[in-house]
């Protein structure tokens, strides 16, 4: 199976109501966190959850592309506000999210 751009895809996962295609380590796309979902979460006490999706933002950062934060209105279009592409700065925003658990 292969992506949109044709690059081999390695697994398929359930992530925030769609399937994402995961591609091979050598080529990495940015990572979008749907901020909507991360304050459900939050809500619920998922820490697990939380920590699995910030573990794969951080390797993507680490391996070289961005984290891109969007918010989802209800008709499912998804509006960019942030980015990230350092550990640092997403660190920061890491600590901001688990501050509140």
């Amino acid at each position: 199976m292969h992506n949109q751009e044709g690059a081999p895809i390695i697994s398929e996962r359930l992530f925030y109501g769609q399937v994402v295609h995961l591609p091979q380590a050598n080529n990495m796309e940015d990572y979008i966190i749907v901020v909507n979902r991360v304050e459900e979460l939050q809500t619920i006490r998922d820490q697990q959850e939380l920590e699995l999706i910030f573990e794969r933002a951080r390797r993507t950062i680490i391996g070289g592309c961005e984290v891109v934060l969007v918010r989802e209105d209800r008709s499912g279009n998804q509006q960019p506000f942030d980015r990230f592409s350092n550990e640092q700065d997403f660190e920061e925003y890491r600590n901001r999210v688990f501050r509140f658990l």
